[in-house]
């Protein structure tokens, strides 16, 4: 096994390692959703422990950058007075009598709201 390899599973008791390896499955979804490009990088600082040492002390930095799911845009109708409304103002309402009572009335109206 490289030296890379094996210092890079060592890091925070294989913390490193596992964490890359949840963060590469995530960038690869995003990347499943919305057709975009993802980045996974893995950033090492190799310092010394002191000015004459022979050791030294690495820190990892793992960073992620995906793109996010389209979001869905909604259309509004404007009024007059500056409000918005899924409805349109200018247009009556059509009288509708609905055959199976008003239970099913009700569940009618609540779906065409939404």
């Amino acid at each position: 096994m490289s030296m890379f390899i094996q210092t890079v599973g060592r890091l925070n008791k294989a913390g490193t390692i596992n964490e890359l390896d949840e963060q590469l499955s995530k960038a690869v979804l995003a990347v499943r959703m919305t057709g975009k490009v993802a980045k996974l990088t893995l950033e090492l600082t190799i310092r010394p422990t002191s000015p004459d040492s022979e050791t030294v002390m690495i820190e990892d930095s793992i960073k992620v950058k995906t793109a996010s799911p389209p979001r869905k845009a909604a259309i509004f109708f404007t009024t007059e007075d500056g409000r918005l409304s899924r409805e349109n103002p200018n247009q009556p309402d059509l009288p509708m009598k609905i055959e199976g009572g008003a239970a099913q009335e009700e569940e009618i109206k609540t779906a065409v709201a939404q």
